[in-house]
This record gives structure tokens, sequence and C-alpha cells, in this order.
């Protein structure tokens, strides 16, 4: 990806399936299934549980070989959520130390809090009504729209600095 001509930036928006899938319960069989009874069933993933630790070394890591090629990073935040098959609360508990990191560090050129554009302001590990697609994970078009309006383009061409980047609800005050 690094050495494909022309590219300037990369958005990085990583993280929620590696939180997920491993906390993910298995489907109970369904009577009748050949597999009921064979023992218990666990997440092909249930082994590979990461840490915020884990998941912001790996930001790193992608920062510093872009850094090298000499493309800039913008990390995006994680989506909430709350209410997907995977949810748990200690990977919300996660999720919310990554998305602090993001805020906080000065390791990518900078981000944009595309947690805060689709998150419901009154449940923030939940998605706002509406802007998610019907299964608490996955961005709707709605979703989607307020994400991409967080990204400021001009900061992306290099024709402004890079700042906190606000969402459109604060954008519009």
């Amino acid at each position: 990806m690094f050495a494909q001509p022309g590219i300037a930036n990369i958005i990085l928006l990583e993280g929620i399936n590696d939180i997920g899938w491993p906390r993910m319960k298995p489907p109970s069989p369904r009577p009748g299934d050949p597999a009921q009874g064979a023992g218990s069933m666990e997440s092909p993933f249930a082994r590979e549980l990461v840490s915020a630790h884990d998941i912001i070394t790996g930001y790193q890591q992608i920062i510093d070989r872009a850094h090298q090629h000499g493309i800039k990073v913008f990390i995006a935040t994680i989506l909430p959520y709350e209410g997907a098959d995977y949810y748990t609360e200690d990977g919300e508990a996660i999720r919310a130390a990554v998305n602090q990191w993001i805020r906080t560090s000065s390791a990518a050129d900078g981000h944009f809090d595309f947690d805060k554009a689709v998150r419901d302001p009154s449940h923030p590990t939940r998605f706002r009504n509406g802007y998610h697609s019907g299964d608490n994970l996955h961005p709707s078009t709605i979703g989607y729209k307020a994400m991409a309006d967080t990204v400021d383009l001009a900061v992306l061409r290099g024709i402004k600095p890079v700042k906190a980047v606000k969402t459109v609800k604060e954008a519009k005050k």
C-alpha cells in the first residue's frame, strides 16, 4: 500500500473487529443440529484477545511505515458498537482507551472523530438513531455522511494546517 505512487494521506479506521471478534459468543445450536452436544463451542478468534496497547502499537507501526514513505496519517476514532452481537463492557473499555489515545496522541498527523460524529450524545457507547445500518455496528448512509463531513479536505490537501476536526453539528454553531 505504501509504495503506491501518488498517495499523500491515509485515513486509518481499524480496530472494532479486533476488539469484538474474540469476545463474540458462538450461536446456540438449533434443536436437531448434529453439532449439539459436541462440547462447548467457542469463537474461532477467542484466543486472539487484544488490548488497547496492542491496537495502539499496530497504529504506531502503520504510522511509522507511512511516514517513512512521506505519507501523512490521519487516524479515525473507533465507532460505537453497543447493541452489536459482539459488544462487551471489556471491549468497550478498550475502544474508549484507544479513542482517548487517538484524540490526544501526536503520533499521527491528525485525527477525525468519527465516533463523535455518529454516537448518541445521551448514550455515547451507541450509535445515534438512524446512523447505523440496523446491526449497531455498521454505519447507515446517514452515518457515513456524518463521518465524511468530519473530514476536512483542505487539511488533506495541505491547504490548511491540521487542527482538531469538528463534527458537522459543532461546525454549524
